[in-house]
């Protein structure tokens, strides 16, 4: 920098700032950044190079979202259309529309969100920039993933993966790896999300990155815990809990801790687990962690609901619900109000069933738990050949998952 300054170059300098602003942002140092993309932009404002002005705002609107100052972040992604307009740009970039993107995902409209993102993948794709389109790929692919489109989210996955690949991106190459492992568990595609799991692990050894390693060995637990493999999935959470234990990431360390909690329930059952269960509930929420607390109801839930407790269960299921919709994630606030149609179904309240399978069904059409429950109301409605066409259609949706409590009709988590 110092070089650059003597030279009396000031987009030199501006360059620079920049480039370290992009460097502090990838170690982690949001302060450090910040500080430097504000050097750079009053660089930028006084030289008068209204692509560079567009540039560092959009760079500042990145970091301030992160760091959660969501008005903040708005005025600079505001300022950047804006400077980019009178650059004489016909459209906005595609990087900045995929950050517009995440800012209007973080505010809780999703719907704009995707729109955004839809718009950030055709721009990068006309530019070339393969990079930013595997990131933006990346980004719309959670999206339907939490939409439940699922084909379509694998499908933009698996391109950003390729595209990561190809440019040696492995930073994002993880990112891609674990949402794209999360995925095909959720599928039931147990083999593949142990795959790209497991890739994720190695990568991240190689990158010495404690917290990816943690979030591979995770993904590989919550498989082995959906096939019953309980040792097998109490090994890989405690692998993660020490990794996260080197990160001091309170909130990741809990969600770990109430998996292998939800490992000695169900080798154990007993009400002190459920006990611990509910609390981390109750901590995430009064953290507004809303993922934390949806995951911790959901496995109380699934604790509840083994134990034949209906209607503490029930209750988990409906604070689980609500704080999918506080993600948002409609595709598991589905999941959510199927089981709990089932569990009225199980107390003879058709009506009640039938109301909750109408909402399952305008949230997430495909997932099993939605699919089995129109079976069994078929069932319960003398439509027997409806039910075993509906019952199997549950089968192939659920993948890996058809099994144990599943298979005998039975909801589980």
């Amino acid at each position: 920098l110092d070089r650059v300054r003597a030279t009396g170059e000031p987009r030199g300098e501006f360059a620079v700032l920049n480039a370290l602003g992009r460097i502090a942002a990838l170690r982690g140092d949001r302060a450090a950044a910040v500080e430097l993309y504000e050097r750079a932009l009053e660089i930028a404002e006084r030289e008068g190079g209204a692509d560079d002005v567009g540039v560092v705002l959009t760079n500042l609107g990145i970091e301030e979202r992160v760091r959660g100052n969501l008005d903040v972040a708005e005025a600079h992604l505001g300022r950047a259309l804006t400077a980019f307009d009178d650059a004489g740009y016909d459209a906005p970039p595609g990087f900045l529309l995929n950050s517009l993107a995440l800012l209007r995902i973080r505010r809780g409209d999703p719907t704009a969100g995707e729109d955004y993102l839809e718009r950030a993948v055709a721009s990068l794709e006309l530019a070339g920039e393969d990079r930013a389109v595997a990131a933006a790929l990346r980004n719309l692919a959670e999206m339907r993933e939490r939409r439940g489109r699922w084909p379509e989210a694998a499908d933009q996955l698996e391109r950003s993966l390729t595209l990561r690949r190809a440019v040696d991106d492995r930073r994002g190459e993880m990112s891609t790896l674990a949402l794209l492992a999360r995925l095909r568990w959720r599928q039931g595609r147990f083999a593949d999300a142990e795959t790209h799991a497991n890739a994720l692990r190695q990568l991240a050894e190689r990158m010495n990155d404690r917290s990816r390693e943690a979030q591979a060995c995770i993904l590989l637990g919550d498989v082995a815990f959906s096939r019953d493999e309980l040792s097998e999935a109490e090994a890989h959470y405690q692998l993660a809990y020490s990794y996260y234990q080197q990160t001091d990431k309170e909130a990741s360390s809990r969600g770990v801790e109430m998996r292998l909690v939800a490992v000695a329930e169900r080798r154990d059952p007993g009400v002190a687990r459920r006990v611990k269960l509910r609390e981390t509930a109750a901590w995430a929420a009064e953290e507004d962690n809303h993922a934390l607390a949806m995951d911790a109801n959901g496995l109380l839930a699934d604790a509840l609901i083994a134990a034949g407790a209906a209607d503490a269960a029930a209750q988990a299921l409906k604070d689980a619900a609500e704080a999918s919709r506080r993600v948002p994630n409609p595709a598991e606030t589905g999941r959510f109000t199927a089981l709990l149609g089932h569990l009225e179904l199980d107390r003879s309240d058709q009506a009640a069933a039938e109301g909750l399978f109408g909402l399952a069904n305008e949230l997430h059409a495909d997932h099993y738990q939605t699919r089995l429950l129109a079976a069994r109301l078929a069932d319960r409605a003398g439509r027997r050949s409806e039910a075993d066409r509906l019952r199997a259609l549950a089968e192939q949706a659920a993948g890996d998952h058809w099994a144990g409590r599943l298979r005998a009709g039975r909801p589980r988590m």
